[in-house]
């Protein structure tokens, strides 16, 4: 899939309100392979990166394929890519939340025909003035059968048009 149907995709794009209906959902997720779920609310994404200010990151989409060394943000900044550690983030107030937002869950769970087991989180930072690295290109994970991964944008963003949150 290239940007412009992610762009194209975008355009389904809706804030996730309550009652919205799960089975549309996962009716884009059977059609498509992806389903933009639109805007996280501010107070939210604020929240987030508020408690993670200060927490170290990781040079690497994954701490175990890193070099181990925990940053500050400032130093972090050297690296195309940094990563929290989940404990910090499922410290967050509103991540945990979000990864357990309920009509995402019924989507995911109509769509995969079992109930989820969310078994990573993790929250990375991109730092796109420096030359972009595999994970920040556009590319699909091929993980399993029957798998499942959602995205969701809580930083400002300078030069990509896509949809604040997909899965």
């Amino acid at each position: 899939m290239a940007i412009a149907e992610v762009r194209r995709l975008s355009k389904r794009m809706t804030v996730l309100e309550p009652g919205e209906d799960p089975e549309r959902l996962s009716a884009g997720l059977r059609q498509d392979g992806i389903q933009p779920m639109g805007q996280i609310p501010k107070d939210v994404c604020q929240g987030i990166l508020s408690a993670l200010q200060n927490k170290p990151l990781y040079n690497g989409y994954a701490i175990s394929n890193s070099d181990r060394v925990a940053r500050p943000l400032q130093d972090a900044r050297q690296f195309p890519i940094g990563i929290h550690t989940a404990a910090d983030v499922i410290m967050a107030q509103g991540a945990l939340e979000l990864a357990n937002n309920p009509t995402i869950l019924k989507a995911v769970e109509s769509y995969l025909g079992c109930i989820p087991t969310i078994y990573s989180i993790g929250m990375w930072r991109s730092f796109s003035a420096l030359e972009r690295n595999a994970t920040q290109k556009f590319h699909r994970d091929y993980d399993d059968f029957k798998f499942g991964s959602s995205g969701s944008r809580v930083g400002d963003l300078v030069d990509f048009r896509a949809p604040a949150a997909c899965m």
